[in-house]
C-alpha cells in the first residue's frame, strides 16, 4: 500500500479535491478553506480542515504546527505588485517566526509568466512577463523562494471534470478563434505531479506542467463536437468573436511554446491524459 502523504494545503479547491481523492493523506495533514466555501459539501474534505484567509492575519493562527510541505494554490490576492509583495513578505516572515517547522513550499504558478513571444520557453530562461498577472505570479515565486525551499509548478490551463472548453460552449460562452497554441494540463495529472514534488527530493525548483499537445482552443473544441459524445451535439453552435484570439487578449504569437522536457525526460513523468483528446474523452464519458 502506498504510504499516506504528509501535506498542508493553502486553498483546498479544485486541485486539492482531486489530490485528496487520488492519494491517501496522513492523519495530521491539513487543508484550508474560505468561510464562503463552508456550505459546499459536494466533495469530501480532509478531517483537519481549517478556516484561513490569506489577507486576514487573524486567521493565520489557525495554521497548525506541522513540518509538512505546504501546497499553495491560492492566486495573488492584491492586484498591485508592490502591495502584493509587501503582503506576501509579511506572511512569509510571520511563518518563519511563528511556524518555523514549515520548510518546504510547493507553489502552483502559471505558464502565464512567460512572454507572449515566439519562443520555446524553458524553466531556466530569464523571463520578464508582459502582463500584470504574469508579474504577480513571478513575484510570488521569487518571494516564496527567499523564505522557503520552494518548488514551483508552472501549470498550463487546468481542466478536468466540471471545468473544460466543452462546457464553455454549452454555456454559450465565447471561444478564442485561430490557431494560437494553448498549453493544458488535466487536473489529475497535475495532482500526480504535486505528489512527485512531495516525495522526490530531487524535484527541480521550477517545472512546467503542460501536456504533449498545445492545440488551439478552436482546434480542441471542434474536435470535441465532432466525436458524437452524448450531450455534445455536432449542431451545437460554437461562438467565436472577431478579433478574440486569447482569453488574455494578448497578441498572436503563433510559435509560443512551453517546454515540458524537464517533466518528461528528467522526472520521467508519464501522463494519464497526454493530450486534450484523452482528457476530454474521459471527462465526457464519465
Amino acid at each position: 500500500m502506498t504510504k499516506p502523504i504528509n501535506i498542508g494545503v493553502l486553498g483546498f479547491g479544485y486541485l486539492g479535491k482531486v489530490l485528496h481523492q487520488q492519494f491517501a493523506w496522513s492523519e495530521n495533514s491539513w487543508a484550508t478553506i474560505h468561510k464562503s466555501n463552508t456550505a459546499d459539501r459536494n466533495f469530501l474534505i480532509p478531517s483537519n480542515t481549517l478556516f484561513f484567509e490569506w489577507d486576514q492575519p487573524t486567521t493565520w493562527l489557525n495554521l497548525p504546527h506541522t513540518d509538512h510541505p505546504v501546497l499553495i494554490t491560492i492566486p495573488p490576492v492584491l492586484q498591485e505588485r508592490n502591495l502584493e509583495k509587501t503582503r506576501l513578505i509579511h506572511w512569509c516572515q510571520w511563518m518563519k517566526d511563528n511556524r518555523p517547522e514549515v520548510k518546504t513550499i510547493i507553489y502552483i504558478s502559471s505558464t502565464g509568466v512567460y512572454q507572449d513571444e515566439a519562443e520555446l520557453w524553458t524553466e531556466q530562461m530569464i523571463i520578464a512577463p508582459d502582463t500584470e498577472k504574469g508579474w504577480l505570479r513571478l513575484d510570488t515565486e521569487t518571494v516564496l523562494g527567499e523564505f522557503f525551499d520552494t518548488k514551483v509548478i508552472r501549470a498550463g490551463a487546468i481542466y478536468g471534470p466540471g471545468r473544460h472548453i466543452g462546457l464553455r460552449v454549452l454555456n454559450g460562452q465565447v471561444i478564442p478563434q485561430g490557431q494560437r497554441p494553448v498549453h493544458r494540463i488535466h487536473v489529475t495529472d497535475l495532482a500526480r505531479i504535486v505528489e512527485i514534488a512531495l516525495s522526490d527530493a530531487s524535484f527541480p525548483s521550477i517545472v512546467n506542467a503542460v501536456d504533449l499537445d498545445p492545440a488551439s482552443s478552436e482546434t480542441a473544441v471542434n474536435w470535441l463536437f465532432r466525436q458524437g459524445f452524448s450531450g455534445f451535439d455536432q449542431k451545437q453552435k460554437i461562438i467565436f468573436r472577431e478579433g478574440y484570439y486569447s482569453r488574455k487578449q494578448q497578441s498572436l504569437a503563433q510559435e509560443r511554446f512551453i517546454s515540458n522536457d524537464l517533466l518528461v525526460n528528467k522526472l520521467k513523468f508519464r501522463f494519464q491524459y497526454p493530450t486534450y483528446k484523452e482528457g476530454l474523452t474521459a471527462i465526457v464519458q464519465q
